[in-house]
Parts: structure tokens; C-alpha cells; sequence
């Protein structure tokens, strides 16, 4: 499949993988419906991206809204041929710790609005005969201590495709789903600055675990993926191994070495975030509570 013409359907378009892939696709020839909940964020991506690309504010956990936005992007451009499920929150936190209302909302934005995502746009993909892709991650594969609700909802998100998969690829729809490990953006790089027991983590953790990809070879990687309509697509490409090698590697997570090694990094996690005094980012922050007030 070239992107050539088509439409592209991109939520959490504002920045990070979100604005990369809206740069990258619309350079193939696509044009871009960006959406999110950063409207001036967005709005400066359209204005680099110049016509015919639009912009549709909208929640992802706001069904009535994102059906509403695919309507609008049907209305504009006929029809929709790919949607990027890529809107994305992380969250710090343990389970017994952690705030419980940060911990909901990443699972609400990270694996309910790439649900409510694929209900919204499935008719004109069908139509279309297009492809569906949701932006999972490595943490779909093995999980991380703090990160419980990053990894639950990227593990949720995987199975999600996955199963629409098997109920629409008979009739012409592809689904695939993309893991990324760490990429250069800004969730990772607020995650290091906030957190000093992260950055050290992330740090000490052996290839590929601790490859970081720039934000350019990302969105290429991706792309080329979608065009080949994957049903899967790792970024950097050795994190493929992860796939391969989750289920020994779960074991070795488990092992009593782990576990102490662990338990010495959550005490600091715990203690990092209790001064921080907030359970996300700053921006993230602040786009969750003004989400909670509407």
C-alpha cells in the first residue's frame, strides 16, 4: 500500500510519535487528519504540514467525540484509509503507593481510546478496505515496576488488535500493532527529568532493553509498516527479540535476584515521586486535571 492520497487518521497528533507520524505520512503523499487534545499544539503541526491536512480537537475517552471526528474527517475528505490509534499517556506509581485516579485514566486514554478509536473510524475503514494500527510498546511485553498502568493498557492494547484482527481481516481490514522501546520524546525524556530511580533503571537495563531510538527513525520505521500493512512492527527492530524471548524473560523478572534488585529501585521510585508531589509529568499534570473538570 502507498500512502499516496490516502487519508490518514492520527489521535495524540500534537507531538512526540504523534506529530512524527503526521509529518512522515503527509511527506508520502497522505493527507492528515490530526486530532488530540492539545489544540494549540496541533494547530502548529497543521501549519507545518500547510493544506489540504486539518485538524479535529477530540478526547479519545470521549466516544461521542471521536465519532464526531471521524464524521468530520469523512465530510472532508470522503473517506478514511488508515487510523493511527496513537494517543498516549504514562503515569508513575506502585500499586500499593500510586495515585488510583492517574493510574485509571492511562488505562481510560491508553487502551479505551484506542477502543472507542477503532468503533469510531471502523466503517470507513471497512469501506476501504484500509488498516488499523494501534500504538502498543516493548511494556506490552514485560512489565516494569512504577509503570504498572503504562504496561497493563500497552499489553491491553496488543490483545485489542489482535482480536479486531480476527474479526475484520476477512473482510479486507489489516490490523497491526506498534511496539516501540524508548524513543527520544517528550514522555520519556519528562519521565527521566521527574524521576531520578527511572533514569537510573532505564539506564542499567542490558540491550535491547535499553536501546534508544531518535524520534525520525521511529516514525519511518512505523510508516514503512503501515505502507506493508504489518501485523506487527518493532522499533528499533531488535526489540523483536523481546517478542521472542518474553516468556523467559518474564521468568527472569520473576527470579529472587530480580525481586531485591526491584524492591531497592521501587523504595526510590516511591521516594522520587512523594517529593515530586504528582503522579505524571507537569503537562500531563495539567491535562488530566483540566480533563477530570469537564
Amino acid at each position: 500500500m502507498t500512502l499516496r492520497d490516502k487519508v490518514v487518521f492520527i489521535t495524540g497528533a500534537a507531538r512526540g510519535i504523534g506529530a512524527g507520524l503526521a509529518r512522515e505520512t503527509a511527506a508520502r503523499g497522505a493527507r492528515v487528519v490530526l486530532t488530540g487534545v492539545e489544540t494549540g499544539e496541533l494547530e502548529a503541526r497543521a501549519n507545518e504540514l500547510g493544506k489540504p491536512h486539518i485538524v479535529v480537537p477530540c478526547d479519545v475517552t470521549d466516544p461521542a467525540a471521536l465519532e464526531a471526528a471521524a464524521q468530520t474527517a469523512v465530510e472532508e475528505f470522503g473517506g478514511i484509509d488508515v487510523v493511527v490509534a496513537n494517543a498516549g499517556i504514562a503515569t508513575y506509581g506502585t500499586v500499593e503507593k500510586g495515585d488510583a485516579a492517574a493510574w485509571l485514566r492511562t488505562v481510560d486514554v491508553n487502551l479505551h481510546g484506542v477502543y472507542h478509536t477503532a468503533r469510531a473510524t471502523l466503517p470507513s475503514l471497512l469501506a476501504r478496505k484500509g488498516y488499523f494500527c494501534g500504538i502498543a510498546s516493548v511494556a506490552s511485553y514485560i512489565p516494569m515496576p512504577g509503570s504498572s498502568s503504562y504496561g497493563a493498557s500497552k499489553a491491553g492494547v496488543e490483545s485489542l488488535v489482535g482480536a479486531l484482527r480476527l474479526e475484520v481481516g476477512h473482510r479486507g481490514v489489516d490490523c497491526g500493532t506498534a511496539h516501540p522501546s524508548w524513543i527520544d520524546t517528550d514522555l520519556v525524556r519528562e519521565s527521566d527529568a521527574d524521576l531520578p530511580a527511572f533514569r537510573e533503571r532505564r539506564a542499567s537495563m542490558p540491550w535491547p532493553l535499553g536501546v534508544t531510538t531518535d524520534l525520525d527513525t521511529c516514525v519511518r520505521m512505523i510508516t514503512d509498516g503501515i505502507e506493508a500493512r504489518r501485523h506487527r512492527i518493532h522499533v528499533p527492530r531488535s526489540a523483536g527479540a523481546i517478542y521472542w524471548l518474553r516468556s523467559l524473560l518474564g521468568r527472569l523478572a520473576a527470579s529472587r535476584r530480580a525481586l531485591r534488585e526491584a524492591g531497592e529501585g521501587v523504595a526510590q521510585m516511591e521516594a522520587d515521586i512523594e517529593k515530586l508531589g504528582r503522579a505524571a509529568s507537569a503537562r500531563t499534570h495539567e491535562i488530566n486535571q483540566g480533563s477530570a473538570g469537564s
